[in-house]
């Protein structure tokens, strides 16, 4: 444990002299401030798409959420490493509210997944002209088509039975509100979403996309259900943040079962990648530990969230 610390320090420090000898003109005058974030990219395009889709949303002026201020993208004529220079914001993270809730029953919780809600559905009324990601279905027999694929493999498998496929075919109508065509937020995992000043924060936008409005909404509920940080009888509770966070967002008659589908999928896309990665990749023990948890989390799921009839 101690070595591993190690080398995480001795792979940071290397870092931070990289970064102050690759930029140290450039950035000199930013890092003498305590509110900024120096957030390092793969490639320039990644850094350049989350640039402009913040960029259009400030402009937008939206009431209910916004995005950090950016200042500055930065590009190393030598390495090619690019950075983003932008506002630090002080705020309070979402998981915050959910331990709360679900360890002391903290009713403000409830408000706040309400108005994430109505925040996410302004998001999706926006247009900032996100790219067509063609890996999102945005058709309801796309969608189907995706879905059956999946269950043919994990079946195969060994990791899920027929009854998946049963569910399937029994709920095929699509409520349309979930399949609307809209700019996604498209990493809606509940630790990118902040609460600051009493508004939401929407960071790491790199995968923000146009597509069907049910991944952004699905991928939110997925990412509660499948933190392996909260043990499975606290699912009850989650269950009530859920509610609350789509009665924000349709505002009256959710289409529950339309959503479990949208929820099935990502899980069935979500299993898939793990058993590849566990078929092709050759990994350390711990992340093999931590992909089986998560894949028996992913089983746990489907067979007491989505194929149940609570």
């Amino acid at each position: 444990m101690c070595g591993d610390l190690l080398a995480f320090l001795n792979s940071f420090l290397i870092l931070v002299q990289s970064l102050r000898s690759e930029f140290k003109e450039e950035t000199k005058k930013y890092l003498r401030s305590k509110d900024i974030f120096l957030k390092i990219y793969g490639s320039y395009h990644l850094a350049e798409h989350e640039h402009r889709i913040m960029a259009s949303i400030g402009e937008a002026n939206p009431l209910s959420f916004r995005v950090p201020k950016f200042h500055k993208l930065i590009r190393s004529a030598t390495t090619g490493r690019t950075i983003g220079i932008m506002e630090l914001v002080k705020e309070q993270p979402l998981e915050l509210f959910i331990y709360r809730f679900i360890l002391f029953r903290d009713v403000r919780g409830i408000n706040v997944f309400y108005r994430f809600g109505e925040a996410l559905h302004e998001l999706h009324d926006l247009n900032f002209k996100a790219p067509v990601n063609n890996n999102i279905p945005c058709s309801k027999q796309d969608l189907l088509n995706e879905m059956r694929k999946y269950v043919k493999t994990l079946n195969h498998l060994g990791v899920i039975d027929s009854s998946v496929l049963r569910f399937i075919k029994e709920e095929q109508n699509i409520d349309n509100r979930i399949m609307r065509v809209v700019d996604l937020y498209g990493e809606t995992y509940f630790p990118h979403i902040k609460v600051s000043n009493g508004e939401f924060v929407f960071l790491d936008m790199e995968d923000s996309c146009h597509g069907a409005a049910y991944h952004d909404l699905a991928t939110f509920n997925v990412s509660l259900y499948t933190s392996l940080l909260i043990p499975n009888h606290f699912m009850s509770r989650l269950g009530e943040l859920r509610q609350a966070f789509l009665n924000g967002y349709f505002g009256e008659k959710i289409p529950i079962k339309s959503i479990k589908m949208a929820e099935l999928y990502v899980l069935l896309r979500e299993m898939n990648k793990l058993c590849n990665n566990q078929i092709y990749y050759t990994e350390i023990f711990r992340r093999r530990l931590l992909r089986s948890l998560k894949l028996r989390r992913f089983q746990w799921l489907v067979n007491n969230f989505i194929l149940s009839n609570a």
